[in-house]
């Protein structure tokens, strides 16, 4: 028995080691560290910088806040050849049954071959197997067009050389747009749970803060974003990142995790993109004392029912569904002023429709097609609510609308 027990806390130092990659008062007191490992790719080579990004399925990871805003059904596969011949496989499923709503699902395995047991005499002993799996599952809503809320909920499974644990662990997590087109702020609370026990003493499971900040570049199609974690058993640490995309067809991403005790772990990844359909992500990390380590993965994104019921409902006659609409409209009142702010498309200008609540047909409000990303307007006197959408123009061609922003005029 003592042997086993040595074995356990040999591997529970090493695995918080590699995954927590840093010192702390509290190092050692959290177990199934797993919770909290990031497994995609692509977000490995934002260094992890995701909380205030959350646009695609890994929202369930990092803020199920983002849930709600899926455009696409996704499907995601990824790899992670680790330290130590530490392998770690994932699958994500996501789904947006409407504009509102938005529910994921993913698996997650840690292995690692069969190690040799080694008595006080160091003889060999029996072999013993260590491994890790989480079930998780996320649902979030939008509450307001530009603020959803999620939670999330997991069920993980720990054995470690022929001791075993389970539990359940949730997340919750908050995304809102700010007022400044292109940034949006994200906040997550991860891993809410008890303790558990592997043979005679519980552990505490890796509870962890985050803030991130993402700022889009519509113009550049550039991403950067921050993001500030802290766990129950690590120091605070900074996670920063960003991403280009060329032509939608290829991608990089470099990103670095930053501890407050200096250390550094920088990443670099590339993606490739097949109509939007089909992508395909590398990523390699380097950790000053360990090496390096690999992630690969692949994402398939289809169209859900919602989405489909969308895009009819939208589709004008005689336009080609690959011109792109904005990708974000948002409206707002400043004094006497309404103002209309939407994403921008490279080479493109735009019309602007509205309606009132109480009228069913969209008017026009622009008499030409405008160059600017904002138009502003005298307050309505009507009060209810407002909707906008906006379509971009290129070569003489109209797309499909946007998604509608929603005012409340009091």
């Amino acid at each position: 028995m003592p042997k086993k027990i040595l074995i356990i806390i040999w591997y529970l130092w090493s695995f918080s080691f590699c995954l927590a990659q840093t010192a702390s008062n509290s190092a050692g007191t959290a177990s199934n560290l797993l919770l909290r490992f990031g497994t995609n790719a692509r977000i490995a080579g934002l260094g992890e910088s995701f909380t205030g990004l959350v646009d695609d399925e890994n929202a369930l990871y990092y803020n199920p806040g983002g849930l709600s805003d899926l455009k696409f059904g996704m499907v995601s596969l990824n790899h992670t050849e680790w330290f130590e011949d530490i392998r770690i496989d994932n699958i994500t499923f996501a789904y947006n049954f409407s504009q509102r709503f938005g529910l994921a699902a993913g698996l997650s395995h840690m292995w690692m071959p069969a190690l040799q047991g080694k008595d006080y005499l160091g003889q060999a002993t029996e072999s013993f197997n260590v491994s890790s799996s989480i079930l998780h599952i996320g649902l979030a809503y939008k509450i307001v067009s530009g603020f959803n809320f999620g939670l999330g909920t997991k069920y993980f499974i720990d054995n470690l050389a022929g001791y075993s644990a389970s539990g359940f662990a949730f997340d919750a997590g908050m995304y809102f747009e700010t007022f400044i087109s292109g940034l949006s702020v994200g906040l997550a609370v991860q891993n809410l749970g008890g303790k558990i026990k592997y043979d005679q003493e519980a552990q505490n499971i890796p509870l962890s803060y985050r803030v991130g900040l993402a700022y889009k570049i519509y113009s550049a199609d550039l991403s950067i974003a921050a993001d500030v974690v802290k766990s129950l058993d690590t120091e605070y640490g900074i996670n920063v990142g960003a991403e280009y995309v060329f032509q939608n067809q290829f991608s990089l991403h470099v990103g670095n995790k930053y501890f407050f005790n200096g250390t550094l772990t920088p990443s670099f990844g590339a993606g490739f993109h097949l109509k939007n359909q089909y992508h395909l992500y590398y990523t390699f990390a380097t950790f000053s004392d360990l090496g390096g380590t690999h992630r690969l993965g692949f994402a398939f994104h289809f169209d859900t029912p919602a989405t489909k019921k969308w895009k009819r409902s939208l589709q004008m006659p005689g336009v080609p569904i690959e011109l792109r609409p904005p990708s974000y409209v948002y409206a707002s009142i400043k004094g006497e002023e309404l103002i209309v702010t939407w994403g921008y498309v490279k080479g493109a200008t735009y019309n602007v429709y509205a309606r009132h609540s109480s009228q069913e047909e969209w008017q026009k409000i622009n008499k030409t097609p405008l160059k600017s990303t904002t138009l502003k307007f005298k307050k309505p006197t009507t009060k209810g609510q407002l909707y906008f959408r906006i379509t971009s123009i290129m070569n003489n061609k109209e797309s499909i609308n946007s998604k509608e922003a929603i005012l409340n005029v009091q």
